[in-house]
């Protein structure tokens, strides 16, 4: 996806939370939105640009759409309620903030899994929880009104719902977080024998499950962790020479010793 891509549908998220309101909503306004000319005019430009990167993916959002022709047809029946509704203005307003949530969301679709989602979302209610506090810092006048601390929201209440599902969407990804322990051949050496004493701290039994010579000197043995060889597998790098004095075979019982390790990302989840 394109850094400009990213940009936009952070900035919707980000608005879409109610951040920064309190320094431009009228507050002479309706909760329902009405008169909020600078809002609406954002998400129009947000919208309007989302249709235009939609373009490139104009095949694929038209199967997702295919797949969820309900929602097409709810769309289309508020755009048509219009025609006789007693407030018409209104009407149209609300059918095309609808439309453009939809393509919102069949953006996000296309290009987030839901763990990314959660991921995006979580992230703009924390910039706005960081900014809640520079504002009721450092200028109060906007921050706290009589009603109580509002941050950067339009609303007590808003911020209250803002950071209760920031706090949800957090702790969803606490709970679902995997991470992949990464670690090189050349950073496992083999043992027959528990070393007694070593300046390698990590030393795991394991079993032998497999050994293949990488060229003349040196070769490449698989082991899988635990005493029965029923956990993970590891990979060392030996020479021939270590291999003939140590004579591993399959099925031998070792100790690895891991030198080194590094976290990845976990399964699934795209390089940095």
């Amino acid at each position: 996806m394109q850094k400009l891509e990213r940009i936009v549908i952070f900035i919707l998220l980000l608005f879409a939370t109610g951040a920064g309101q309190a320094f431009f909503a009228n507050p002479n306004a309706s909760s329902t939105g009405n008169n909020q000319p600078v809002t609406e005019a954002v998400f129009a430009l947000i919208y309007l640009a989302l249709i235009v990167f939609l373009v490139k993916y104009r095949t694929a959002a038209l199967r997702l759409l295919l797949t969820e022709k309900w929602l097409a047809a709810l769309c289309v029946w508020a755009l048509v309620s219009v025609a006789w509704s007693v407030e018409p203005e209104e009407s149209l307003r609300r059918a095309l903030a609808l439309i453009g949530t939809t393509i919102a969301g069949l953006y996000l679709g296309l290009h987030f899994e839901p763990k990314q989602q959660v991921k995006v979302i979580a992230w703009a209610i924390g910039l706005g929880a960081i900014a809640s506090v520079v504002v009721l810092i450092a200028v109060p006048s906007v921050g706290i009104t009589p009603d109580g601390m509002q941050g950067v929201y339009n609303l007590k209440n808003s911020l209250g719902r803002m950071m209760s599902l920031g706090a949800f969407c957090f702790a969803l990804l606490a709970i679902g977080e995997r991470r992949r322990i990464r670690i090189l051949a050349s950073d496992v050496s083999l043992a027959r024998e528990e070393p007694s004493r070593s300046s390698i701290l990590n030393v795991l039994p394991a079993r032998v499950v497999a050994i293949k010579p990488v060229d003349r000197d040196e070769t490449v043995v698989a082991v899988a962790l635990r005493k029965k060889g029923d956990g993970a597998r590891l990979l060392s790098r030996v020479t021939q020479k270590s291999l003939a004095e140590l004579g591993l075979a399959e099925g031998q019982s070792v100790y690895a010793q891991v030198k080194y390790v590094s976290l990845g990302p976990g399964r699934g989840e795209p390089e940095e």
